[in-house]
């Protein structure tokens, strides 16, 4: 069972996480978490502005206007259309297709999940390597659990690990099935957590809607990744993927801003340590090929990055 000295929880039988109790003011609140995860978030959010900091309060405000003013009729926002080079919407919109009766038991992250959030358009260059064009999928279930209910709808299971399976649906397209135990030993945690928790809803077509990992926590798991590795910036997929989501998405150095320290934290780290390395502008013309003529792309993804490094 995870805990921590500032975990703050639902009180709840056989829960996974044990810290400082807090009644719900919806008494049924914690039992929502499988059978409705939006309306679980909503009142997440609702007694974050309950009991929370002034920093937090705001965040979770800003995360409940999203829901109200941004979403279509079944609550979902229209995913954008995509453009040349947005590989990895066009392979999450395949897959949420091909697990739709799953889809409440999953949320989509990585860089695909960065091309469905994005907000400008922007050519980008294809994955270089065919395992960083996997997309990432997270559940708080068991693996094998899901994996049955995938297996029934014809997908098989090309590798197995401990707490991640890859599945491949057709023609090549795979997918990483990672499930979030909420143990602290897990490795990524917290910030694994916070993008299963933290999400944006997107409506693919086909009345299929998905859950996207919100940027600000896609960014700060993107962060720890790109730290965790030490990898130069020119050697690193993570790297790639932070330059997608930040060239992409305007908003997000704002959306950090309000978002919790924790991620305030991670996200600034990591952008100072990209920031420092010599590659960063071979990066950012390698991912974003309309960099090459366009200088000022170049110099606006490096302000961006340098406004992460400032966050408090």
């Amino acid at each position: 069972m995870a805990s921590g000295p500032r975990s703050v929880v639902w009180p709840r039988a056989n829960g996974p996480t044990r810290g400082r109790g807090l009644l719900p003011l919806f008494p049924g609140a914690p039992d929502l978490a499988e059978r409705n995860p939006s309306l679980y978030r909503l009142l997440v959010w609702v007694d974050v502005i309950r009991t929370a900091g002034v920093r937090e309060r705001t965040w979770a405000l800003s995360q409940i206007r999203e829901r109200l003013n941004h979403g279509s009729e079944n609550g979902a926002q229209q995913i954008p259309p995509l453009a040349d080079g947005n590989s990895g919407a066009r392979s999450l919109v395949n897959v949420a297709k091909a697990i739709g009766p799953l889809l409440n038991r999953v949320v989509f992250a990585g860089r695909a999940a960065a091309e469905v959030l994005r907000t400008e358009t922007i050519v980008l260059a294809p994955v270089r390597r065919r395992e960083d064009a996997t997309l990432r999928v997270l559940t708080s279930y068991s693996v094998d659990r899901v994996g049955t209910e995938l297996r029934s709808l014809g997908l098989e299971r090309v590798q197995r690990g401990p707490t991640t399976d890859r599945w491949r649906v057709r023609d090549g397209l795979e997918f990483d099935l990672e499930q979030v135990s909420g143990d602290d030993d897990q490795p990524g945690m917290p910030w694994i957590e916070y993008a299963l928790l933290l999400t944006n809803g997107f409506d693919v077509g086909d009345a299929v809607v998905v859950r996207v990992t919100a940027a600000h926590a896609l960014l700060a798991l993107l962060c720890n990744d790109f730290l965790a590795a030490g990898q130069a910036a020119s050697d690193s997929a993570c790297a790639e993927d932070l330059v997608v989501l930040v060239a992409l998405r305007p908003s997000v150095v704002g959306e950090c801003a309000s978002a919790p320290a924790e991620i305030r934290n991670v996200v600034r780290r990591a952008a100072a340590v990209l920031l420092a390395d010599t590659g960063l502008s071979f990066v950012i013309a390698r991912t974003l090929p309309d960099a090459a003529v366009l200088h000022e792309l170049t110099q606006t993804v490096v302000n961006r990055i340098r406004a992460l490094t400032q966050l408090t």
